[in-house]
């Protein structure tokens, strides 16, 4: 081996070790001085490989062989100086004008990269716009003999940055010179839009009297151009700002900061963020603040500096270099008064550094527990290499894999389990695969160990028996013969016994996503040190979303819980968390019952158990939610969800994937935004995946870091193409058909590889649809499966195939890699696009048959929570009269649950495919059916007002008096009764409330008299005819019976007789009668409160501050008042919030503040009136009118009676007349002459 693959070699096996074990390596294995300085060099100037011949590149240049060297007129190559990424780099002469220079080629390799090409060509434009002194002067841009592209330029001599640094012994003076030459470079630049995106040591060349040149802008960002692809990292990591791993533009402060890393490393010795790879770099960046150098002359101004240029958020940053180079100008000045320049930041100040630094790394240790337990057992277990992590007579739990790594640490786990469990057989022994944290914080403290081993192994205790031994099937994927049925005292946790999901194989190389790649493994790193991280992936259907997500779970064996979307649940409330938790429960205790995990997590008290096991269906109705408001029952839902997930990452470090998001309901989607919303600092990484289009939803959360997927670039796809398909050719045309889209070049090699080139396929779908082609039987068995959905299960299929058994083909489409097995015996779809593929080659007739036969064999069992989907099916087989009673069903399911949203969606399915059917005569009675579950759900969402409510019910009325359907039509216009009461239209609805009376006085029915004397005497009272309304409240009030409440909150959304007694309240109060009011307001909230309904308490204290305030009795009104506020806020009822802020503003009124009172109305009014409601606004413009007349501003009154007089006349609320007489008064009388 010559020296120069001897450095090489040695190079790479020593990045790949712990970054403490690499010294000692080099030293042992180079065998002679001059080796190994070489290999610790390369070491030091550069942890990514991509460009480290650069590094060093006179001490290299002999070994370099030039047999590969390009021919360019004009020009003799004299060495090679360094290779990269972006080219190889020679020392040349000019035979011309004989001086010295160099000559950057652009590789053969990239030679055919369009991109490549660019960013070259871009690096001589950005060089030549710069004509400063401190950047590398451009000669000549062109061709080599054979057509490469070369940049000629000047030779710098001198060393880069990355040797000075190695050197240990740069002054003050000679770092501050330094880095005010490179701020003039970069304004330099800056100044013409210049931005570097890649300043590093490397690239900075200073000669011997201390002139800088920058260098390599490969990578810069030019004005009006960005060569860097969506979802791409351009830089390198040590020295990489945030915004540039999150994917937004760059721009100066992008360069200062690494400015910023470079006056850090100087003065330190070390950069601010170090570690063994990118990932961990990069989840230090995200976690961790900037430490402060210390011991330093001037300290305070160095660590001003370091503020300035080290803000994680660049809106704090330092704007430009112009004002960076002043900052260390000045800095410089204090040094040379104070005769500081020559000292040299050594030793101290690396040691003071080193001692908060750690050096961590996440291993997966096999954690063996074991219960009871003897002395024997623990000197059996000492034999073994593993940590006994705790020992007692109870319990003894212990790892394998960590410090001694072992490829083999499972079997070796399970061979001292077999051990322990011959010496005590009716012990209960557990194996499972645990992520631990190990931080080698000093050579004082040792290694410490960070992860919770009791709680990895809590859950299999449960499955626990004497005599055997319970292992997950992740330890048995780590054993060298893996077992597949119980042998001897193995129980190994399989399909039906509890196991984890089985993860997917894939037989393609992972290609073209290493810098997502290592963002998630950062992330986990971080969350498995307590810090929580949220990500969204975006990308095109077959982008490699799951692909990404499937090696991280490979390479870092997280613990995890599933949430797939489907289409066919997209309106069902939960549907993803639902199904989720159920494969959770099902994989960890081997069944969906939440009763065990409960336990486990200590959450068996509160309300939070009744409300996750009401959302599962495991309590129906449960008595604790009663005292919910539907507003306040879901944000308690969102709580109890947040609760059970914080606790499962209290006991262990858990990856939360939520998959297509673009197919979420709405009640998972708004949990999601709200869980967002609060800090993760619990250990959780929550991975989001989706279409493009959801990053505009998301983009405003500052907690989510995006990761968007774009096409490969020509040279992954290259690579990508080159490993699966070796023999291809034209890899051009394949990676030009593809468009660089991962699972198009997979499906198209595959194609290639079986010998079919007699077309170039336009699509993934036609690639997709010959394979389905190639299927033989298995074909009709898949397209069958399509019609189910993402997965299905064995069982279903078969009896829906109804062609007897199936097996043979499900193995052959595992065998072609259309369908993969999970744990839990579903198959699923290996990616979304081959079930659509499939679908698609239905043709309409057997799509429809596929739908019914379905539908038919799903309904047999339906359950509240696949209603949707069975009306899904039904739908789809253009079934109209069979999927309207399940859409109605669903519609009805989702109300029931609060699913405020999804109860509307579901009703407009419903509506639209009544539309699309042939016309029945069933179809007005399930248009009805709709309209009178989608007119709760309307006001539960938006309240009485608003217009699509009054809308729904005067359609309902409508279709009730066209068919003369009486027994709904009296619920319908009670609906809208209500919407044109709150609309403040009492005429209209007298007549409406006249209409209920006739109709309940001739059915003779008291549910139905009370509500029509209530309506008739609210309208008759807000006319002011008050007999009328007295004669109405009083029967209604006589009617009333507790235990009517229930009943009457659930078809009509209030206690009736809370209403009544608020409204005689109201009555006895405009009549002048105090006390009576008072006593009625009373017994409304009594009756309130006796009701447990949110909504018809906040009415009646809505209604007792205003007459208690009224009568005087301030005392009992502002305890009222507190607890009206408090439920208004608990319950989440926006419409008595605001009618509170008007109440407020009548206090003040009242109290005597009439200028604040005044101003307090006016600002409260408007958001009234924006939420629909009209009501009382005649009475408080008057109101109004009065009080600026008595603050002598008659212009501001007459206008305010203008207004008042207006809503008396469009609305006949002749209950506000007196307020508008009073204010006609006090008008007339501040008016001169009046």
């Amino acid at each position: 081996m010559d020296k120069f693959a001897q450095v090489q070699t040695l190079f790479e096996q020593a990045v790949a070790l712990p970054q403490g074990a690499r010294t000692a390596f080099v030293q042992e294995q180079s065998g002679d001085p001059t080796t190994c300085k070489k290999v610790l060099a390369l070491l030091h100037a550069d942890r990514n490989a991509d460009d480290v011949l650069a590094r060093l590149a006179g001490d290299l240049s002999p070994l370099m062989d030039l047999h590969d060297a390009p021919e360019i007129p004009g020009y003799r190559i004299e060495g090679m100086l360094g290779e990269g990424g972006m080219g190889v780099v020679y020392a040349a002469r000019d035979t011309t004008l004989q001086r010295k220079i160099a000559i950057k080629v652009l590789p053969r390799v990239s030679a055919v990269k369009a991109q490549q090409k660019q960013r070259f060509l871009r690096e001589a434009r950005a060089m030549a716009a710069l004509n400063h002194r401190n950047v590398g002067e451009i000669f000549e841009l062109g061709e080599t003999a054979d057509g490469q592209p070369f940049i000629a330029s000047a030779f710098c001599e001198g060393r880069n940055l990355s040797e000075l640094f190695a050197q240990n012994d740069l002054t003050l003076d000679a770092i501050l010179i330094v880095l005010i030459q490179l701020c003039d470079a970069l304004a330099a630049a800056h100044n013409k839009n210049i931005y570097h995106r890649d300043i590093k040591p490397a690239n900075i060349i200073v000669d011997n009297d201390w002139n800088l040149k920058l260098v390599d802008f490969g990578i810069a960002k030019m004005e009006g151009e960005d060569l860097s692809q969506t979802g791409q990292l351009l830089g390198t990591f040590n020295y990489m700002a945030p915004e540039q791993f999150s994917g937004v533009p760059v721009d100066a402060r992008t360069d200062l900061w690494a400015v910023g890393i470079l006056l850090y490393e100087a003065l330190s010795g070390v950069p601010p963020f170090q570690a063994d790879n990118a990932a961990e770099i990069m989840y230090q960046l995200f976690n961790r603040a900037v430490p402060q150098v210390q011991s330093l002359p001037e300290q305070a101004g160095f660590n001003d500096i370091l503020r300035a240029t080290l803000c994680q958020n660049r809106s704090h940053r330092i704007a430009s270099a112009d004002k960076l180079g002043a900052k260390l100008r000045q800095l410089r000045g204090q040094l040379e008064q104070s005769g500081q320049l020559s000292f040299v930041p050594g030793k101290q100040q690396r040691a003071a550094l080193s001692a908060h630094n750690t050096l961590t790394e996440i291993r997966h240790v096999i954690a063996l527990g074991m219960q009871p337990v003897n002395n024997e057992c623990v000197s059996l277990l000492r034999k073994y290499p593993c940590d006994i992590n705790s020992c007692s007579d109870a319990l003894l739990q212990a790892s394998f894999g960590y410090p001694q790594i072992s490829e083999a640490a499972a079997d070796i786990a399970l061979k001292a389990a077999l051990e322990l469990l011959q010496l005590n057989p009716e012990a209960q022994l557990v194996l499972q695969v645990v992520p631990m944290v190990f931080a080698n914080q000093s050579q004082h403290t040792g290694i410490t160990r960070h992860g919770d081993i009791g709680g990895a192994l809590q859950n299999l205790w449960y499955h626990a028996k004497p005599g055997k031994i319970i292992l997950t099937t992740a330890v048995n994927k780590r054993l060298r013969k893996p077992f597949t049925s119980t042998d001897a005292a193995i129980f190994s946790l399989s399909v039906n016994d509890f196991a984890r999901n089985t993860e997917r194989t894939y037989d393609t190389p992972f290609c073209g996503r290493l810098a997502e790649l290592a963002v998630l493994r950062a992330s986990w790193q971080g969350v498995c040190e307590g810090q929580g991280r949220a990500i969204l992936l975006s990308g095109d259907a077959g982008m490699g979303k799951t692909r990404l997500l499937a090696e991280f779970q490979q390479q870092s064996q997280p613990h995890y819980i599933h949430f797939q979307t489907d289409p066919s649940g997209s309106d069902t409330a939960f549907h993803p968390l639902i199904n989720g938790l159920k494969d959770f429960l099902r994989d960890s205790y081997g069944s969906t019952q939440l009763d065990p995990l409960l336990y486990d997590l200590k959450l068996q008290h509160g309300d939070n158990p009744a409300l996750l096991q009401w959302l599962m269906g495991q309590n129906p109705s449960p008595s604790t939610l009663a005292g919910y408001s539907p507003q306040a029952l879901r944000t308690a839902c969102f709580d109890a969800i947040d609760a059970l997930l914080r606790q499962l990452c209290a006991r262990q470090a858990l990856l939360l994937v939520f998959e297509d998001l673009h197919w979420a309901d709405s009640s998972s989607l708004e949990w999601l935004q709200k869980f967002l919303q609060q800090p993760l600092k619990v250990p959780l990484l929550l991975v989001l995946t989706g279409r493009p289009s959801l990053f505009e939803r998301w983009q405003l959360v500052p907690s989510l870091l995006h990761l968007p997927l774009a096409s490969l670039s020509r040279q992954e796809a290259h690579d990508l193409a080159r490993q699966l398909s070796p023999q291809q050719q034209d890899l051009e045309q394949l990676c030009e058909t593809t468009a660089g889209n991962p699972l198009f070049i997979e499906e198209y090699s595959r194609m290639l590889r079986q010998g079919d080139t007699t077309s170039v396929p336009e699509s993934l779908e036609e690639v997709l649809l010959s394979r389905v082609d190639q299927l033989g039987d298995a074909k009709r068995v898949a397209q069958t499966a399509a019609i189910m959905g993402r997965h299905f299960y064995e069982d279903e299929l078969a009896q829906l195939e109804a062609s007897g058994k199936i097996q043979p083909q499900l193995q052959q489409l595992q065998t072609h890699q259309l369908i993969f097995l999970r744990g839990d015996g579903r198959f699923n779809f290996s990616h979304a696009l081959i079930r659509d593929a499939l679908y698609a080659s239905l043709n309409s007739d057997e799509r429809r048959a596929l739908h019914h036969r379905y539908a038919l064999q799903i309904a047999k069992t339906a359950t509240p929570k696949n209603f949707e989907e069975v009306a899904f099916h039904f739908a789809a087989a253009d079934e109209s009269a069979a999927s309207l009673a399940w859409w109605i069903a669903a519609a009805e399911s989702a109300r029931d649950r609060y699913a405020l949203r999804e109860t509307l969606r579901l009703c407009d399915h419903g509506l639209a495919n009544l539309e699309k059917g042939e016309a029945l005569a069933a179809h007005k009675k399930w248009r009805l059916a709709l309209l009178l579950i989608q007119g709760p759900a309307l006001i539960a969402l938006n309240n009485y007002a608003n217009s699509e409510v009054g809308h729904c019910y005067k359609h309902a009325v409508a279709l009730c008096e066209n068919s003369n359907d009486l027994a709904n039509l009296f619920t319908a216009r009670m609906g809208l009764w209500s919407h044109l009461c709150v609309r403040a239209r009492h005429p209209e609805a007298t007549l409406l409330a006249q209409q209920l009376l006739d109709y309940a006085t001739a059915q003779n029915n008291a549910d139905l008299l009370i509500e029509a004397h209530l309506a008739s005497g609210m309208s008759a009272l807000f006319m002011a005819r008050f007999d009328e309304a007295d004669k109405h409240l009083a029967t209604a009030i006589s009617l009333y019976e507790p235990s009517m409440a229930a009943q009457h909150i659930a078809t009509y959304g209030q206690d009736p007789g809370m209403a009544s007694y608020t409204f005689r309240a109201l009555l006895e109060e405009a009549r002048g009668k105090g006390a009576e009011a008072i006593a009625n307001s009373n017994l409304a909230v009594a009756t309130g409160r006796a009701s447990q309904h949110p909504f018809s308490l906040g009415f009646a204290l809505a209604f007792a501050v205003h007459i208690h305030l009224r009568q005087q009795a301030v005392p009992q009104a502002m305890a009222l008042r507190a607890e009206y506020q408090q439920l208004s806020k608990k319950q989440e009822l926006h419409v008595f919030a605001l009618l509170g802020a008007v109440q407020e503003s009548l206090m003040l009124i009242g109290g005597g503040q009439l200028q604040q009172g005044v101003q307090a109305l006016e600002q409260a009014i408007p958001p009234y009136r924006a939420f629909g409601t009209e009501i009382f606004l005649p009475s408080w413009y008057a109101l109004l009118a009065l009080s600026y007349a008595q603050l002598n501003n008659l212009a501001a009154a007459r206008e305010n009676l203008q207004r008042a007089q207006q809503q008396l006349d469009n609305s006949s609320e002749f209950l506000s007349q007196p307020y508008l007489h009073m204010a006609q008064q006090a008008i007339a009388n501040s008016t001169p002459g009046g």
